[in-house]
């Protein structure tokens, strides 16, 4: 097989040192009087295309009280330095917009109008670009993954310089999303590639694509919030966050997808692809001006997928293999590897991509041909990983690993003049990094238990439920539901994208309770922890559903012998799952298979298949309802409240059930409680109780007061009490008789709703697209219609195991948001108040 060999002399062409015409010699006045027009026609045409983006960047006025960094046009290298200092605090001002549109205006047009003078030295908008190898003094530092962490970047850039011709950086994509601070990170390096031409290049990663930055940070993204949230409506800094994260996802779309340094080295943020006989010169085909396919179709989608998406098989596997990062993506063999590089005649594969195991920064697979980087140490500010990147120089490369000190650290330090000794003592890796890092000064794999990474795992176990549940039955070789300690860890592992070096041993105390019996962790009950709620000013909603259903049943009128025999279809006096789930079913209740599932438990029914007796079921079912029967005072509430306590005591004493004290009333026998029957009724019971102890009442009943209570009691309002208007009113006067005050206290909304909450908070990423297409100005509202159409959009993309929201309940959602004085809804807050909950601490709290 020939190796694909491309013209050196084509590549000098473009990137040497002795200009554009280098190949035949200095140019003629003639011809350098036709590259001018040609630049000055392009340029023209860019502005032209561009005046909208011009024109903010006028109309931006700095008000006198920014204290920000105030960088020159063109930058300066003394500026950018500047810069980077007034970055190194707490809590960095960012750019204001006029300063920041400077840089994001001027390095698109270069990218696209190169000068002929830069064309030798300046990134410029092509799939892949390739750069020499660099003179004698100079070297290459290649840095990966930073993801916002900026007191990395800067640390980076005080330990071995910032960039310069003879510095020079290849930033090897995800910039964006996870951390805070991606837009000064932007800033700086825009800053210096055209301070210093040639000085700093920057790839493409995953994480620089508008689908992955419209994420929740929590689900991977932050970079859409990071910039509304710092520009949007914000005086000092120019108010046009939107429209700054437009020009950002324009500018990440001329990003080059790879590098070939030296003709050695392919530098790429991924990895390979899933085709075999990939060459350069296919690369240097493919179309980088767009978005990364979600949904790969062509053979160069999957080319750009690939690149930007797969990694290593981490055992030197062969061929291709399933990622667990699931959604189509791969993993590459060491074949693979060895293959391409042959074919293209290179030596070596650098990506980021992935924070390698062990804690480490980088990590060399492939038989030492595919090396990994990733430069956020502390990645996350939990993982207590070491950074790394590599330098290039003379044909050699060199890994160098580091923590760096917190942005407060670095401030302290440079405020006190003693930044040079906060190099050297990191540099020695003394024990006081613990303050100043943020993390333990153990070596990086010796994590300690950190809440901020718990509550980070909750969220992934809930996010990869239906994932985790197949992962651990396919592990469970035994089929009893069980796995020990160091399986259930190894499952999580490969599932929940954490890295390899989390001690899942240690955080197991905190995540899952062992068996008495087996000591291993039953894992459905371990999967059924974690739940996702909404936090209380939203959930009225649910009770809204809740009541929809309990009306439901009351709009049936069922006469108590039917009632009974509808849950207890076999007659032997209790209820089954199976009974329950089929009558249920067969009512048009407006509920999901799952919401009906999780009605169970709230009804007596549990998991271990255990019937329950029918007047249990039925005090279960009042109570779902809480409070059904509506009283209309404080008065007829407790009223109601003594009227309960009155048949509370006869059961008691009489040792009657709730349905045979219901027929006992019931003098015509057609399985209801006309009005005169319950006020007859309460009449004879209030004499009775009378008679044995007046002191006891303070108060005697009228009929006509009794009569007006009957109608209150008279939930579906036929004229006659049915048995399961009868049973609210136990549930309205909070003494149900039988219950635990666990049971009553209980909120069956909670755990109802947790299927509807898991969908939306699970399928986040497309609801808030969908409502952005209704938000064109991102001002966080749309209207109750545009919020109901974006749910309906989110319904049409779920496929299996999730289910979608039931139809009848988005209107019921809808109407109980709370709308601002302009009637539109704050997608944002909704959005916010969703969260984990550990449920057995929720139980705990309340027994």
């Amino acid at each position: 097989m020939e190796p694909d060999r491309e013209s050196s002399s084509r590549r000098s062409s473009v990137f040497s040192n002795s200009g554009i015409f280098s190949d035949r010699g200095s140019p003629s006045r003639d011809e350098m009087e036709l590259v001018k027009r040609r630049y000055e026609a392009a340029c023209s045409a860019f502005d032209r295309e561009n005046e909208e983006w011009y024109a903010l960047q006028r109309s931006s006025t700095v008000p006198y009280a920014y204290r920000g960094a105030k960088p020159k046009s063109p930058p300066t290298p003394a500026c950018l330095d500047a810069m980077r200092k007034s970055f190194t605090k707490a809590e960095p001002q960012p750019l204001h917009q006029k300063y920041l549109l400077d840089l994001l205006l001027a390095v698109k047009r270069a990218w696209e109008c190169p000068p002929p003078n830069w064309a030798d030295r300046m990134q410029v908008s092509k799939p892949v670009i390739d750069i020499e190898e660099p003179p004698d003094g100079a070297r290459l530092i290649i840095i990966g993954d930073t993801h916002g962490q900026l007191a990395d970047v800067l640390w980076i850039f005080a330990e071995y310089g910032p960039p310069s011709r003879s510095n020079i950086y290849l930033f090897n994509g995800d910039v964006a999303d996870r951390g805070s601070h991606a837009v000064e990170i932007f800033a700086l390096l825009f800053g210096y590639m055209l301070a210093e031409p040639g000085s700093v290049y920057m790839s493409r990663g995953n994480h620089e694509n508008r689908e992955i930055n419209e994420r929740a940070q929590h689900y991977g993204g932050g970079f859409g919030e990071e910039v509304r949230n710092k520009y949007n409506d914000h005086y000092m800094l120019g108010g046009d966050g939107a429209r700054l994260f437009e020009i950002f996802t324009g500018l990440f779309e001329l990003l080059p997808l790879a590098f070939v340094v030296a003709e050695k080295l392919l530098v790429i943020h991924g990895g390979l692809w899933r085709h075999r006989g990939v060459t350069l010169s296919q690369l240097r085909k493919l179309n980088n001006r767009k978005q990364c396919p979600e949904s790969p179709q062509t053979y160069d989608d999957y080319i750009f997928f690939d690149l930007l998406w797969s990694d290593p098989h981490p055992e030197d596997g062969d061929g291709v293999h399933e990622s667990t990062r699931g959604d189509g993506c791969i993993l590459f063999g060491r074949d693979m590897t060895s293959e391409f590089l042959r074919r293209n005649s290179l030596q070596l594969i650098v990506r980021s991509h992935q924070l390698p195991s062990d804690g480490h920064g980088y990590e060399v697979l492939h038989d030492g041909r595919c090396i990994t980087v990733f430069s956020a140490s502390n990645y996350g500010g939990s993982c207590y990983n070491a950074g790394a990147l590599l330098v290039w120089r003379q044909g050699e490369i060199d890994a160098h690993e580091f923590i760096a000190p917190n942005l407060q650290a670095q401030q302290k330090a440079l405020e006190d003049g003693n930044y040079d000794a906060l190099l050297r003592r990191f540099s020695s890796r003394g024990p006081e990094w613990e303050d100043e890092v943020g993390c333990p000064a153990e070596p990086p794999h010796v994590a300690r238990i950190d809440s901020r990474m718990v509550v980070t795992i909750k969220q992934r176990i809930c996010r990869h439920r239906h994932a985790l549940l197949a992962e651990f039955t396919k592990a469970d070789r035994t089929n009893k539901g069980r796995l020990d300690v160091a399986v259930w860890g190894e499952c999580l592992q490969r599932t929940l994208e954490l890295g390899s070096n989390v001690p899942w041993a240690k955080y197991q105390p905190w995540l899952a309770d062992l068996s008495p019996e087996s000591g291993d962790i039953e894992y459905a009950a371990f999967l059924g922890r974690y739940r996702v709620r909404l936090k209380e000013q939203y959930s009225g909603w649910a009770r809204t559903v809740l009541q929809t259903f309990y009306n439901s049943l009351l709009a049936a009128d069922l006469q108590i012998s039917e009632l009974l025999s509808f849950f207890d279809h076999d007659g032997d006096g209790h209820v089954s799952i199976a009974e329950c789930t089929k009558a249920l079913g067969s009512l048009d209740l407006g509920l999901s298979p799952e919401q009906i599932r999780q009605l169970l438990p709230l009804l007596g029914l549990d998991e271990r298949g255990a019937d329950v007796d029918l007047e249990r079921f039925f005090k279960r079912l009042a109570l779902v309802a809480d409070h059904t029967v509506i009283a209309r005072s404080q008065q007829e509430l407790a009223d109601l409240r003594q009227i309960a306590q009155w048949l509370d005591g006869v059961c008691k004493r009489e040792r009657k059930s709730l349905p045979s004290l219901f027929m006992s009333w019931d003098d015509n026998n057609n399985g209801y409680l006309d009005y005169d029957e319950f006020v007859r009724c309460c009449i004879a019971t209030q004499e009775k109780l009378y008679n044995k102890d007046p002191g006891a009442f303070s108060y005697v009943y009228t009929r006509d007061e009794l009569e007006e209570l009957a109608r209150t009691v008279d939930q579906a309002k036929t004229g006659r009490i049915n048995y399961l208007s009868w049973l609210g009113l136990f549930a309205a006067a909070e003494t149900t008789p039988g219950l635990s005050p666990l049971v009553a206290r209980m909120s069956p909304d909670s755990t109802f709703t947790e299927a509807v909450c898991a969908t939306i908070w699970t399928h986040e990423t497309t609801l808030l697209r969908a409502l952005r297409t209704h938000d064109p100005r991102h001002t966080g509202t749309v209207s109750p219609a545009h919020f109901r159409a974006s749910l309906e959009t989110m319904n049409d993309s779920i496929s299996p195991p999730s289910v979608p929201i039931p139809h009848a309940q988005l209107g019921e959602l809808i109407l109980t948001l709370p709308l601002n004085a302009e009637a539109m809804i704050n997608y944002k807050e909704f959005l916010a108040a969703f969260e984990v909950r550990d449920a057995l601490k929720d139980h705990l709290k309340d027994a």
